[in-house]
């Protein structure tokens, strides 16, 4: 029985490890399986003894040369922002001088208005005040002459 248990392994056995290759192929295909599996080499940084001290020299100039022009832009660039921030204060200064005259004015004629009704209002007082007391000078009359036509409520004269 052995030999007919090993016949139907054999079959088995090759449908199991071509499979395996299959599903391991497609792993390294379509996933980074193979970069892991096998690295790429990197290309490496030339040699120090391929840079000559000249070619160094020349890279530190261009790279102080472009350093330097940056700075100089900048401040121009800060001496422009400078001017611009310059001329918005020196702007809102005069609009706030304007605006403290045009308040000041204000304020002088508003207070010369209010002085001038108050003004009004007590000069329609005082003449109120007069008819008031040109009525009641006209009763005072009235009961006078009232009282002198009837003599018996006549104020007494002072005797001496």
């Amino acid at each position: 029985m052995n030999e007919r248990a090993s016949q139907y392994k054999l079959p088995w056995l090759a449908i199991s490890v071509a499979l395996h290759a299959i599903v391991f192929a497609l792993l390294y295909l379509f996933t980074p399986l193979r970069e892991f599996v096998f690295p790429e080499r990197q290309p490496g940084r030339p040699e120090a003894a391929s840079v000559s001290r000249r070619q160094i020299m020349q890279v530190q100039e261009e790279i102080e040369e472009h350093i330097e022009m940056k700075m100089r832009q900048r401040l121009r660039e800060m001496e422009e922002i400078k001017h611009v921030m310059h001329q918005v204060e020196r702007t809102k200064d005069q609009a706030y001088q304007e605006m403290a005259r045009g308040l000041s004015q204000d304020a002088v004629q508003v207070a010369l208005e209010e002085m001038a009704r108050s003004m009004q209002l007590q000069q329609q007082c005082i003449s109120d005040q007069r008819t008031q007391a040109n009525d009641l000078a006209v009763s005072i009359g009235e009961i006078d002459t009232y009282l002198q036509a009837n003599s018996e409520f006549a104020p007494e004269e002072p005797k001496e």
